[in-house]
């Protein structure tokens, strides 16, 4: 569960050290931007992810160290068929990082998830996002 933080912890102090360009990208969730109903403590937990990516891309924004995270919908895995191939994850999140991407959302979330977040700026109750299918 803390996989992410451990490898922030082992690889940036040896990869400051190298001096050299090198790039972290963190894999977090839809989940970690946008609140959901239910889910327990899924939401929390990608949204502490989302937390430390921005933080780390701060921290190291003066080093050759660049960060950057995925944040992916439904992804199709061993758990649940529904999603996207990972591959087409893998794909878009490499070239992210090759164009200098710091979040990768989908594009049909972009605009609930701005939505969400502008209404709690605004004092109003959450309400649960929805895609806004060819929207960027």
């Amino acid at each position: 569960m803390l996989g992410w933080i451990n490898g922030l912890r082992a690889f940036v102090p040896l990869l400051l050290a190298a001096g050299a360009p090198a790039h972290i990208l963190i894999t977090a969730s839809l989940a970690g931007l946008a609140s959901f109903p239910g889910g327990g403590a899924y939401g929390p937990s990608k949204h502490a992810v989302t937390a430390v990516a921005q933080h780390a891309a701060m921290a190291l924004a003066d080093t050759p160290v660049e960060v950057s995270m995925i944040c992916p919908a439904l992804v199709s895995t061993g758990m649940s068929p529904e999603g996207i191939a990972p591959r087409v994850v893998a794909d878009a999140a490499l070239q992210a990082v090759d164009d200098g991407v710091f979040a990768l959302v989908p594009d049909d979330w972009q605009a609930a998830v701005v939505a969400q977040v502008e209404r709690v700026v605004r004092g109003q109750r959450p309400t649960p996002p929805t895609p806004q299918p060819g929207t960027a």
